[in-house]
Order: structure tokens, then sequence, then C-alpha cells
């Protein structure tokens, strides 16, 4: 398994040339949401130049892109071109349109978010020229054994960090901010915690619209043995909110997992990762929304 992860901070590019990051993701604000620090085409050029052979730097373009953001797309596509990156992680399908008018070659790993939950649809879209998939965060894990048992394509799995809860394209806590009269710091990251729930996710507002991921780290590590027996090919660690040094050892971590698999010393290791504070997100759940959860809920409309 490789490790993909993003980079949040600029200045530590000797420490990412060095590291433990087998894949490295990029985004601008132009065209990426849910990435941490911004990078002109020149800085994502100059560090391509910096990196060694073995390490592959991909561009997040992972927006829903309207009409008017095309033109734009397609400019920057052909200058990623010139940069000559490793490829790009998308969600939507312009992206794919374009790269083949242009007639570019781009590694393509396709990250729907909560789409990809079966072997059927990434083998027919695999035939449109896309390399890799993330499967969903809100299948179990008994479902992505499955899936890799009947697919042929690589795929991806988040593995770690913040997950994706929701997005809207519309400016929710602008709007909430200004029916209160108040004042927004834009580059504030905000709680939300909904009603007669002890669950607790970050907000936040960007170009494309207001975003929600949760507070909560996602885990894998009492699944990643599994992971690995399903030779699932890449594993993902969401950067976002990490501190340069918190995501190194994180990564560092799921590297000596996978360095240790199928040796006496796995489980050795693997206890001594036990008390980490954190989720293991829907491997265990068969549906999203648990009946005792449902019925709490039901029980408060009632007392009201």
């Amino acid at each position: 398994m490789k490790i993909l992860s993003n980079i949040i901070d600029k200045q530590k590019i000797e420490a990412y040339c060095k590291g433990v990051i087998d894949i490295l993701i990029v985004g601008n604000q132009e065209y990426s949401s849910r990435h941490q620090v911004d990078f002109s085409l020149e800085e994502i050029k100059a560090w391509k130049q910096r990196l060694p052979k073995e390490k592959k730097l991909f561009v997040l373009m992972n927006q829903l892109y309207d009409q008017s953001k095309l033109e734009m797309l397609e400019k920057t596509l052909l200058a990623l071109d010139s940069c000559r990156i490793d490829g790009i992680i998308f969600q939507d399908f312009a992206i794919l349109q374009l790269i083949k008018e242009l007639q570019l070659s781009f590694r393509l790993f396709y990250d729907s978010l909560t789409l990809n939950t079966n072997a059927a649809t990434l083998s027919y879209l695999s035939s449109l020229g896309i390399d890799a998939f993330f499967l969903s965060r809100e299948i179990s894990v008994e479902d992505i054994e499955e899936i890799a048992k009947e697919m042929s394509q690589q795929s991806v799995v988040q593995i770690d960090g913040l997950r994706y809860i929701a997005q809207s394209k519309r400016p929710l806590l602008s709007n909430y901010f200004n029916a209160l009269e108040m004042d927004r710091d834009p580059r504030t990251i905000y709680s939300i915690q909904p009603a007669n729930s002890t669950i607790v996710d970050y907000i936040f507002e960007d170009d494309y619209g207001c975003h929600i991921v949760s507070k909560d780290r996602l885990l894998s590590y009492d699944i990643f043995e599994r992971l690995l027996d399903s030779h699932i090919e890449y594993g993902y660690i969401n950067g976002l909110l990490m501190s340069y040094q918190k995501q190194n050892e994180i990564v560092e971590s799921y590297q000596q997992l996978i360095k240790l698999y199928q040796t006496e010393e796995y489980q050795r290791y693997l206890s001594s990762l036990s008390n980490q504070d954190g989720d293991y997100g829907f491997y265990y759940d068969t549906t999203v929304y648990k009946l005792e959860d449902v019925r709490k809920r039901d029980a408060n409309e009632r007392d009201k």
C-alpha cells in the first residue's frame, strides 16, 4: 500500500522530500476545496522539480464546477501539464472530458466522496480512463473487502484524518451571521452541533460554498490488516487541520504497519497504537443512521 496525504506546510519542503508520504497532494482555492494551504502554479512546478523520483505529486481538483469555471479549468490543466505533475484527484467529470479533449496525460483518481459503493460502478467508470477510485467513506469494512474481491481496478481508502460530512454551494455561514447581524472571520473554523445530538463537527466556508467535516479523527489501526489482506493499493490520510508534526507521526505509524505486515512484530506494534483519540467511522456500521439514535430523536421531539 502507498500512502497519500496533503502538503499542509509550505515551509517543510525538504522534510516532505525526505519524508514518509508516497504521494503528496497540493491544492489551490481557485479549483480545490477542503485543503489547508494554497499553491500557485509556479510553486507546484517548483515543488515537482524538487521531489525525488520515487515520490509523486498530485493536484486536488475536487469541486463540482459551474459552466463559468470551464475556461479556467482548461487553462489550469494545460499549465499543470507543463508542471509535469503526476496525477489529479477529481470529482467533476468535466475534468475527465477536458483532459481527453486537450489530449493530456495524468493519472486520474476519482473521489466522489460517497458514491463509490460497489464494484460494478467502478468497473464501468474504469472504461472511461480513470486509474483509481476512492471508496465511499460511508461503507463498512466488510463492504470494502467484498468490493476489493470483485474489482480489478486500483482503490483508495481513507484511513485517517477528518472525514467529509456534507457540502452546500450556498454560503450558509455567511447567511447565518448576516441574519444575526454579526461579523464573521472568514478564516475561522467553527463548530456545529445538531439539536439533540452529542456529535460536534467542524463547519467552514470557501469560494465553493459551505463544508462540514468531522471533528473526530478517523482511525483505521484495528482494521488496517484487513485492508492489507484485501490488497488495497492506496491509503489516504487527510491532513486537514493537522500540524506537520502530527501528520508525520500518523503517516509513520501506518508505514510501520505496512513494513511489519505478515511478521510477528505486527501485533506488538499495533498494540502500541491503541490509545489514540478518534473513531472508526462507518467501518463497523451497516447503516448510516442507528435505530437507537432515531428512537432518541423521536423521544426528544415528543417531549418538547
